[in-house]
């Protein structure tokens, strides 16, 4: 499961990519950050330091080389800018570990602030839901090695799809209860359907029939736990 066989370069990594069959994409990242989050004004203003160390000019004109290592440093500079504003509502202390600790539905805070909102969406719709869905994905394909190939196509792109399409489908309904409306699945089923194409057809509707199955019944539950629809 994640807690076991997901690695730490992948919780908290620093490039875009993700090909990690310990957690399909879903914890790409994730941990890293929220935990920067967490940190010290110093921690961040280091890494602040370290990124903007990587930005390339030209060394006539002064102007910023238009390439892939600039890029990748502007995005991760907007990630941290992220970073920065979530840590106004953080905890005091970051959170231990590669992988994201349970979410406290029950608990009043969980909801009470922009970093705790994050840390529902990835600590459930995420981690959780991938505990769930990676052993069903074993069960249901048999072999280990078939199993892990599906793990890494899931990884590429797929938990984006996701996000992306929820957050689209959110913006369509009116109410709570037409979150969870069977229309939502349909538009995330064509959605995750087309992401997988390398997979076969048959295999592609298996996994993907597994996943909506998890994030749907982990949607249910958050929207139970007073989730708010329009953060």
């Amino acid at each position: 499961m994640t807690g076991s066989n997901h690695r730490a370069n992948c919780a908290n990594a620093k490039n875009p990519g993700c090909v990690c069959s310990g957690c399909g994409g879903a914890l790409h990242g994730w941990h890293g950050w929220t935990e920067l989050a967490a940190d010290t004004d110093q921690a961040r203003l280091n890494r602040r330091v370290e990124i903007e160390a990587k930005v390339e000019r030209d060394r006539h004109t002064g102007l910023l080389g238009f390439n892939t290592r600039n890029r990748q440093a502007f995005i991760d500079l907007a990630r941290l800018d992220l970073a920065d504003y979530l840590s106004r509502s953080s905890p005091p202390t970051p959170p231990a570990g590669p992988v994201l600790p349970q979410v406290d539905l029950s608990n009043p805070t969980t909801f009470s602030s922009d970093f705790g909102k994050l840390n529902t969406l990835a600590g459930t719709v995420m981690a959780e839901a991938w505990g769930e869905i990676e052993p069903k994905i074993e069960a249901q394909v048999g072999d280990k090695r078939t199993a892990n190939e599906v793990k890494k196509q899931l990884a590429n792109h797929t938990w984006c799809t996701l996000l992306v399409t929820l957050i689209r489908w959110l913006e369509q309904v009116k109410d709570t209860l037409q979150v969870v409306a069977d229309a939502g699945k349909r538009l995330l089923e064509q959605a995750l359907t087309k992401s997988l194409t390398g997979l076969s057809k048959a295999l592609a509707s298996i996994v993907v029939g597994i996943v909506i199955d998890k994030v749907w019944s982990i949607l249910a539950r958050l929207l139970e736990g007073t989730l708010p629809v329009a953060w």
